[in-house]
């Protein structure tokens, strides 16, 4: 049990200690006078509409979890599923914890009795989608970005070649043909725990994508979250006084969020933040602006996470589940 906790903790220290490095970096930029007076300008009512918005993110997300279960024929509601969704928001976006929002929601679905792949499949395709169309909405948004910076110019080649890689990516699981030269070299190793999870989530993720009607439903509901959730961050800057256009939004945001999801700091707390000011200053708003409303962002993401919490502690022997889902992620 020591050796096996050895490497999450580890992991635990070395993300609080990026994101204690982070806010100390970031702390030293603030003008903190400044930046008293713009939160004393602020429309407070808008900060709860962003907090609205942003479950309604979490609910759209809960609906596309909820397609793909439809597509095996398992009559999940969306009800039945806001509760595992909600409480993997928490532990990805509030609690230190060494398990993840994902690999919570997966272990959900195995203690309902499925297999790994039918757990972990719909979670894996939903974020290749969902990045594919992040990506894609940065790529669109490009050519109307007046940012003159010798980093967007990088960008402006690094972000749309992700976004090519990624539709590669799943045209090739799509494709028959592709996926049967993949399955033949998963196939090898089903005679193992891990290859036979693997091959169960290629097989699932090739059925996804044969089905039409539900990519079409997943990277139309994936493009509105996307929207929605640039829609929070906008509404938090005209509260501040910010009058920068929408779509140069629509290339920082998915940028912030991006940074945000590396595995790097406690919730991308410190790294989303840093990454906020710096974008948000490039497209055009004043310093204190900027870090008023990455600063605003995260009780709103906090809040808008909290029935998370209501859902896991109302779960039974919630601390005996954490366990067991720390000790069974390496099955997915």
């Amino acid at each position: 049990m020591h050796e096996a906790s050895s490497p999450a903790m580890l992991s635990r220290i070395a993300k609080v200690s990026v994101t204690v490095l982070m806010l100390w970096l970031l702390s030293r930029q603030v003008d903190w006078v400044e930046l008293r007076t713009t939160l004393a300008n602020f429309t407070w009512w808008t900060f709860v509409v962003a907090i609205v918005i942003q479950v309604l993110v979490f609910i759209l997300g809960t609906l596309r979890w909820q397609f793909f279960f439809r597509h095996e024929n398992l009559l999940y509601t969306l009800r039945d599923l806001l509760r595992p969704y909600f409480i993997g928001v928490l532990f990805n976006n509030v609690l230190p914890a060494a398990t993840g929002g994902d690999v919570m929601r997966v272990y959900y679905i195995l203690r309902k009795g499925h297999s790994a792949a039918i757990a972990a499949s719909p979670v894996i395709t939903e974020r290749i989608i969902g990045s594919t169309v992040m990506f894609g909405i940065a790529t669109s948004a490009l050519p109307f970005i007046t940012i003159k910076a010798d980093w967007l110019s990088i960008l402006s080649i690094v972000i749309p070649m992700i976004f090519i890689g990624l539709m590669i990516c799943l045209v090739l699981l799509g494709w028959p043909t592709a996926y049967q030269v993949i399955h033949r070299l998963f196939k090898r190793w089903k005679h193992y725990r891990l290859g036979r999870t693997l091959l169960g989530v290629i097989n699932a993720t090739h059925r996804y994508l044969g089905d039409t009607p539900l990519v079409l439903r997943v990277v139309g509901l994936s493009a509105l979250m996307q929207l929605v959730q640039i829609l929070v961050f906008w509404v938090l800057a005209l509260g501040i006084g910010s009058n920068i256009s929408f779509i140069q939004y629509t290339l920082a945001i998915p940028l912030i969020l991006i940074a945000a999801s590396l595995p790097i700091s406690i919730g991308g707390l410190g790294v989303r933040e840093a990454a906020a000011v710096t974008l948000f200053v490039a497209i055009g708003m004043e310093s204190s602006q900027a870090t008023a409303v990455a600063i605003l962002f995260l009780p709103v993401l906090i809040l808008s996470s909290l029935p998370g919490l209501y859902f896991f502690m109302k779960t039974r022997n919630h601390n005996a589940l954490l366990q067991d889902a720390q000790q069974d992620r390496l099955i997915v």
